[in-house]
């Protein structure tokens, strides 16, 4: 499944519809903390996850970036990366440099655990991203990848590499791959539902009608 797919999700479904859908399957803590939220690029933005683990550090290693380097270099066409930096307040983890160099190994976005620099710039080249916020300070001796490719707890959600994520103005949800085909599927009949509850509501049915008739709010 490549870019094609992944544009017609954007296109065609809501990270409300998708929560709603994950709910019903049992998976009712899949959408990331509100402190998430759009921070530069286009609005919407899917695809597959590529992990970052990230903290703080101290002093100034010999190689300041060269985990990130090498994650970045192993991006593939279609992921989104999600990285965590425990919520770090003291720097920016990802700017335009990086979303540059993302961007043209095929990845479609970031999803951030933490604070990016160059919104500008990044919205220049139309890189989507998510994050808790911005700060011009750089991460150089502040803060260091561990680890990418494993799982990781962003925004209070555990995602793993490959998982589906689906971000838009109203926040982000993470599909576990092991559920992604019929989740995906629901979320579509779901939509298709609300197309009909809507045009019944302004046609001048009551929200009561509706409600009994489909059963989708």
């Amino acid at each position: 499944m490549g870019n094609d797919y992944f544009d017609h999700l954007a296109e065609n479904l809501y990270a409300a519809v998708i929560s709603d859908v994950l709910d019903a399957a049992g998976y009712r803590d899949q959408a990331l903390d509100a402190r998430i939220k759009h921070s530069a690029g286009p609005e919407v933005l899917v695809g597959r996850a590529a992990t970052m683990l990230a903290g703080e550090q101290i002093e100034v290693e010999d190689e300041p970036y060269a985990l990130q380097v090498e994650a970045i270099d192993a991006l593939k066409e279609g992921e989104v990366v999600v990285a965590t930096t425990h919520d770090s307040p003291h720097a920016a983890f990802w700017g335009e440099l990086f979303s540059t160099a993302a961007k043209a190994r095929g990845a479609r976005g970031l999803v951030l655990d933490g604070l990016v620099r160059d919104r500008r710039k990044m919205d220049e080249i139309g890189f989507p991203a998510f994050a808790t916020g911005a700060r011009p300070v750089d991460s150089m001796g502040r803060l260091t990848v561990y680890a990418y490719g494993v799982p990781v707890r962003c925004g209070g959600v555990v995602v793993r590499p490959g998982d589906l994520v689906f971000a838009e103005p109203d926040g982000v949800v993470v599909v576990p791959s092991e559920v992604e085909e019929e989740v995906v599927s629901a979320a579509l009949e779901k939509v298709g539902k609300e197309d009909r509850v809507r045009e019944e509501l302004a046609a001048g049915s009551s929200l009561a009608e509706a409600w009994a008739r489909h059963r989708v709010l």
